[in-house]
């Protein structure tokens, strides 16, 4: 996209700087890289409010500037603006996320974040006691063909007390965890227990489609701010400069 800018202006001024104070233009420059980040910050987190569904503060925090602060050589000075958030690139640009493991990437559900029994969508932080890296399965391989079954599994979970173990139901598979019941030793389902999905791993590729956020906020100020912020600068390095009265 190309931006047409009226640069007439900018160049009166610019030549006004140069000829009375050449040091003062680098100052102009300088601080209008930094404005204009930190504009552009401000509509990327907007963008990103009205994108995405935040389950917290900190995405729209995560947008920060790195603004120049000594570079006067006009060619070299720059500013950065984007987020520190790792996933926010992946958004940005869109991935594709292949497992790592035996079974597929693990998709959180809303039970790992908490969310009550029946949502549909989830709106909250995963729990730190329901990250993937927290949850222990049972390592020792049954010593039955009983033990293997979803049943034999949910009966085991409560044995041992680790609430959470794999299961392969074919076309779908993931971490569960088991919800009551108490340790018996009948067959069949172990009275009052519920199991609820935590980890879905049914996927060996994820897709994230690009939702750009920080691009679009950097085009607008610069189309709809830039002349402005530019000018402005300008003409407060003038007015230090003694050159204009005021």
């Amino acid at each position: 996209m190309k931006l047409k800018i009226e640069t007439a202006s900018f160049e009166v001024l610019e030549n006004e700087l140069r000829v009375f104070r050449k040091k003062a233009l680098p100052f102009a420059t300088r601080n209008t890289i930094n404005n204009m980040a930190f504009l552009g910050q401000k509509q990327t987190q907007k963008n990103i409010e009205k994108e995405f569904t935040l389950r917290n503060k900190f995405t729209t925090r995560s947008i920060r500037v790195d603004k120049e602060k000594k570079e006067l050589n006009i060619n070299k000075q720059r500013a950065v603006m984007g987020s520190i958030a790792p996933y926010m690139a992946e958004q940005e640009f869109g991935a594709s996320i292949r497992k790592k493991g035996k079974h597929g990437v693990p998709v959180p559900t809303t039970d790992a974040s908490g969310e009550p029994e029946g949502a549909q969508e989830r709106l909250r932080r995963i729990r730190k006691a329901r990250y993937i890296s927290a949850i222990r399965l049972e390592k020792r391989r049954p010593t039955n063909r009983g033990q293997n079954t979803l049943i034999g599994k949910v009966h085991r979970a409560i044995r041992t007390k680790r609430r959470f173990f794999f299961h392969d139901f074919g076309r779908s598979k993931g971490i569960y965890r088991v919800i009551g019941g108490g340790r018996t030793k009948k067959r069949g389902w172990p009275k009052g227990a519920r199991i609820r999905k935590v980890y879905d791993l049914s996927k060996t590729v994820i897709t994230i489609d690009k939702t750009p956020t920080v691009h679009p906020a950097a085009v607008e100020v610069m189309r709809t701010r830039f002349p402005l912020v530019y000018r402005s600068n300008l003409i407060e390095q003038i007015r230090r400069a003694g050159i204009l009265g005021g």
